[in-house]
């Protein structure tokens, strides 16, 4: 249980005399009294907005001694409260994952498969952890019986299909593998059924998991249906936000060889394309790097697909005149490659200043824990975030504005439009940079420091 401070008794009466207005800290200090006897994630988000409150609370009252000194005790407390609510999460999610292993080395009970908190739990689990797979079995609706899910990190989909038919006697229904990547569920379907997206809604509902989307696969990794709640025109969209976090490996040998041999008969026209400065030549590298990336995950039909609108953008006429004029314009002005130089470095350097920021608070989090090895080794990943980032683009500009004669100038200048159109790609892209904002610990937005910077030096070298 909290101590004393995180109390709304306590607070009400070292606050009875202060002319200070601490209503919304009463209120969070009463909703997290009320989350503590639940699960530790909601009172980890309750314990939250009391700290919001109390600090907002602390700067109206810093000329009353008496009650800061107070607030600074309920700050200890809420840092050790959230402590050990964090130790009971990962306890909780570690006894998830114990009694996931032990329900399918008990050969699927029948009771397992139609238990909504089994299910609920194992969904969770897929929530916690991106990385995470599972297999799932769906069999459909009948007179006298709801339509019924289950899903299991162990038994094989098609075998947990089976033991769902032969418990429920019904045997219209579909399997395969799901994860969940942000708010999107993905179900690749080995046996696909009509209407699975809205049926599975129902046994979700039914054990308390909401989730936003539903992207519903084929065996190769192409995009079949999407839930209704997205919009129209949305489901490309969703299937590369969650192409990413697809399995390795699913692709035999032939589709590589395919997707190869069409990348090769595109370079020659890509390349010319770009060198004769076509209108679409961000779209164009923009479409080809979504293709590899696809591909090297083993996502051959996006990747192919990918192929088909770029081999499309390359079939439309070119601006030539367009592009000329650009040019022109660019060697008449030359853009001040100095300070554009000097503002991508200080971005580069303010953004791994917040990213060290965050990673010494987590550490400092977990100091003289159980966890701190383990913590350390993934903390240490975060140095490697900004490397991806650098693209020579700062040696360039820098080339740029000591080059010798206009045609050096304009050709370095060219390379650091696109480095820079290449950055904002990978920064739109990268679901690690884009989470960081939400953080529990020191929540930081490097992404929208380099994004701002770099879209500006787009607009000078314009």
């Amino acid at each position: 249980m909290a101590d004393k401070y995180l109390n709304l008794r306590e607070w009400k009466a070292v606050s009875k005399d202060s002319a200070v207005k601490g209503d919304a800290l009463s209120k969070a200090l009463a909703a997290f009294a009320k989350a503590e006897d639940g699960a530790p994630q909601a009172a980890c988000a309750a314990l939250d907005e009391v700290r919001k409150q109390a600090d907002l609370v602390a700067k109206a009252a810093k000329d009353d001694k008496r009650l800061s000194g107070w607030l600074a005790d309920l700050d200890k407390s809420i840092a050790q409260r959230r402590r050990e609510l964090t130790r009971a999460a990962e306890q909780a999610a570690a006894g998830d994952a114990d009694a996931d292993a032990d329900a399918d080395a008990d050969d699927a009970a029948a009771a397992a498969l139609f238990d909504p908190k089994r299910l609920l739990g194992q969904l969770n689990l897929l929530r916690r952890d991106p990385e995470r797979r599972a297999n799932f079995a769906f069999v459909d609706a009948s007179d006298t019986r709801a339509a019924t899910l289950t899903l299991s990190s162990k038994m094989a989909a098609r075998k947990l299909f089976s033991r769902l038919q032969d418990a429920t006697g019904t045997r219209a229904g579909a399997f395969g593998a799901t994860w969940l990547q942000e708010d999107t569920l993905v179900l690749q379907v080995d046996k696909p059924l009509s209407g699975l997206l809205k049926k599975m809604r129902g046994p979700m509902r039914a054990c308390g998991f909401r989730v936003p989307r539903i992207v519903l696969w084929g065996p190769e990794g192409n995009v079949l249906e999407e839930s209704g709640e997205a919009q129209e025109g949305q489901t490309a969209a969703a299937a590369e936000a969650v192409a990413a976090a697809a399995p390795d490996g699913r692709a035999p040998e032939q589709p590589r060889a395919g997707f190869e041999q069409r990348l090769r008969a595109l370079t020659a026209p890509l390349q010319a394309a770009l060198g004769d400065g076509h209108p679409a030549a961000a779209k164009l590298r923009e479409v080809l790097a979504f293709a590899r990336d696809k591909a090297q995950t083993g996502q051959f039909g996006p990747a192919l697909q990918a192929l088909d609108v770029l081999q499309k953008l390359l079939a439309g006429p070119a601006d030539a005149a367009a592009a000329a004029a650009s040019a022109a314009r660019a060697a008449a002005a030359p853009a001040d490659y100095a300070r554009c130089h000097q503002a991508w470095s200080a971005a580069r350097g303010k953004a791994a200043d917040e990213i060290k920021r965050l990673r010494d608070t987590i550490l400092a989090e977990y100091q003289n824990t159980p966890l701190q090895a383990q913590v350390a080794t993934r903390v240490g990943l975060l140095d490697e975030l900004l490397e991806q980032f650098d693209d020579d683009l700062a040696a360039t500009l820098q080339q740029a504005g000591i080059a010798a004669d206009d045609s050096e100038r304009a050709r370095l200048h060219g390379v650091a439009a696109d480095s820079i159109r290449r950055l904002l790609l990978r920064l739109d892209q990268d679901p690690v940079l884009r989470r960081l904002k939400d953080n529990p610990f020191a929540p930081i937005d490097p992404r929208a420091m380099l994004a701002a910077t770099l879209q500006a030096l787009a607009r000078q070298l314009a």
